[in-house]
């Protein structure tokens, strides 16, 4: 029957922070080869297969007293990770709190993983002083002592009674056990002597395994480190920054040749490539990859610049703006939307515009308090500073207005159309209507006036036409052009006159109207694709008989997209000579002729379709034409 005392913990192999496990256990100094740790392994949640032919267990147990021990663990179930160990009888004299932990390596590598920390207690049992030859006497029930005493009692008499020399067996007893003493405490001196000398040992052994052990972990972390941490220096060792360019370097093609990394750098004022020149130093630092680098800098002023090389092409620096030096007072909100949004009666302009220094944006509806009056919404924009601004509005019709502010006193609204502020040169009558003149001269080289308007008796105008008619007249330095388009026409005539180039006027011309350009222009009679010899016609969308030219669109061997033209008011026969050669060396090719019959004026057939090779015979009906498209051309 076993009597061990097994403490049971389960450890998570994770690499979130775990505080110290307490197993809440107390095992006592006399347990001896009874105290068992078992530890269920996990991950996850999860059961951890241990093989042990993959994996090695160590245990590290520190007393209170600083005693501390490391051992192997002993993998019991290797599907479910579970491991143990029995506390030695050596290190349960360290009675106190006691703390653990286990690490987990594999086998051949540098892999090992550390998990939480636990603690249990060392009591002291109640025989712990007692002498080895008396514990059994006290551990035994008063049952037993009563029977023990009676019997001493009953030899007593009975020595007594056959008048037994107590006192001579005293003597005799005491020079034996004196004797017996000696013997003892030589061969006590003598065990303890090879205990220390054993322990001096074992002390060395376990030394010497603890620094090996130590140093061969010390050499795989600084393995790891050299394989996975940082290698190239970041700054120089005594903090500096790593590379530092006097004036003679370029800064550019130094970082080129530093390599991957990010390094610190100091340039000089001077140096190639430093974007304030001659005026500043720069600290900053440079990413580089390859040829592909990101430097951030700052000069002497704080000022900040970046570039970035990719490729091994640099580009252009770059200054980011100092908030000391820009405008940080908003003039619109977050978003780009009107700093103010005033949309309701309750609002009032001047006094949201006073509220605050600075140029702003804003939105008003018709009812705010202060608004242009004229029942119009509106979009504005504001200086002010203390006692001083303007506000400058454009209703939803389009008109501008403004408003000043001097010494803290606002004028009213003013619109921009106001003679007070605008060209005092009338476009129109006040109402708006055209302005009229009587006996405009069109052809006056004194004015130097410009004139949009009307004449019912214009002076000089095209001949042929009516007096009555739209004025438009430009001037610019000498330059004079003028146009006249006739009441009740969409006739338009032009003329211009140069005082630099002779002082004379070229002359009335008319300018064409869109109906007359769309006139001009060709109508397609037929699009298609149309080959071969045949007596089969092809409808035209309307007859030639009206059209004085046509053009024909066709494709031969030589030539996509070739165009003729013919004069129909000689034939009603198109003939279409073409020739081809060869492209390859030009002794090849051919002479090609195309006949279209127009006869009938609303068809066309195709007569013809003849071939000289230049290399062979004629050959007739052939199908080497394609008629794409025909077109009246007048």
């Amino acid at each position: 029957m076993s009597i061990t005392k097994i403490a049971k913990m389960t450890t998570e192999i994770t690499a979130d922070y775990q505080k110290l496990s307490d197993l809440n256990v107390a095992f006592y100094n006399q347990d001896v080869n009874t105290s068992i740790l078992q530890f269920d392994v996990t991950r996850n949640n999860a059961p951890v297969p241990l093989g042990k032919v993959n994996v090695d267990g160590y245990i590290v147990l520190l007393a209170a007293d600083g005693s501390r021990i490391q051992d192997a663990v002993e993998i019991t179930d290797e599907i479910n990770g579970v491991i143990e160990y029995t506390i030695p009888h050596e290190f349960l004299k360290h009675t106190g709190k006691a703390l653990g932990q286990i690490y987990i390596a594999v086998k051949g590598k540098d892999d090992t993983a550390v998990m939480r920390q636990f603690s249990f207690d060392i009591e002291k049992d109640l025989l712990t002083s007692f002498s080895a030859t008396k514990k059994l006497e006290y551990i035994k029930t008063f049952d037993d002592l009563t029977t023990f005493i009676k019997q001493r009692v009953d030899e007593i008499d009975a020595a007594v009674a056959n008048g037994e020399d107590y006192v001579a067996a005293m003597e005799k007893v005491s020079e034996k056990g004196q004797k017996d003493i000696q013997a003892v405490a030589t061969k006590a001196t003598a065990d303890v002597n090879k205990a220390a000398t054993d322990a001096n040992k074992k002390i060395t052994d376990t030394s010497n395994t603890v620094v090996a052990t130590v140093n061969a972990k010390g050499d795989a972390v600084l393995k790891a480190f050299t394989e996975n941490g940082q290698v190239p220096k970041i700054t120089a060792d005594s903090g500096a920054p790593r590379y530092d360019l006097n004036s003679s370097k370029d800064l550019f093609a130094e970082i080129l040749t530093w390599g991957n990394g990010f390094f610190t750098f100091y340039l000089s004022a001077g140096a190639t490539n430093n974007p304030t020149g001659t005026v500043s130093w720069l600290r900053g630092t440079a990413s580089t990859y390859g040829k592909n680098s990101n430097v951030l800098a700052y000069d002497k002023d704080g000022a900040m610049y970046n570039v970035v090389c990719a490729n091994g092409i640099w580009g252009v620096w770059d200054k980011t703006a100092m908030s000391s030096k820009t405008q940080s007072n908003k003039i619109t909100a977050d978003n780009g939307q009107f700093y103010y949004n005033l949309t309701d009666n309750k609002s009032d302009i001047l006094a949201s515009v006073i509220s605050e220094s600075g140029f702003k944006t804003g939105f008003a509806h018709f009812t705010v308090l202060n608004g242009l009056g004229n029942n119009r919404s509106f979009r504005f924009t504001s200086y002010y500073y203390p006692t001083n601004g303007y506000i400058h509005a454009v209703d939803t019709a389009g008109q501008s207005h403004i408003r000043v502010c001097n010494g803290g006193v606002w004028s009213a609204w003013k619109s921009i159309a106001d003679t007070s502020v605008t060209q005092n040169a009338k476009i129109t009558n006040d109402d708006g209507s055209t302005i009229a003149i009587v006996n405009y001269d069109l052809l006056n080289t004194t004015d130097v006036s410009n004139f949009d308007g009307y004449s019912n008796t214009a002076i000089n105008m095209p001949l042929g036409i009516s007096q009555a008619g739209y004025i438009k007249r430009k001037y610019r330095g000498g330059l004079i052009e003028v146009t006249f388009s006739p009441y009740n026409t969409n006739a338009i005539y032009r003329n211009s006159y140069n005082s630099v180039s002779g002082g004379s006027w070229l002359g009335w011309e008319k300018l064409v109207t869109a109906s007359e350009l769309a006139a001009s222009k060709s109508v397609v009679l037929w699009s298609g694709s149309a080959n071969g010899v045949s007596s089969t016609p092809y409808a035209l969308s309307r007859a030639i008989n009206t059209s004085r030219k046509i053009r024909v669109t066709y494709d031969f061997p030589g030539a996509s997209g070739k165009t003729a033209v013919v004069d129909l008011s000689n034939t009603k026969i198109l003939i279409i000579h073409d020739f081809n050669l060869t492209d390859s060396d030009a002794n090849g090719g051919g002479l090609y002729e195309f006949q279209l019959d127009f006869t009938t004026l609303n068809k066309f057939t195709i007569k013809a379709d003849t071939v000289k090779d230049l290399n062979d015979t004629g050959k007739i009906d052939q199908k080497n034409m394609t008629v794409r498209k025909i077109e009246e051309v007048d």
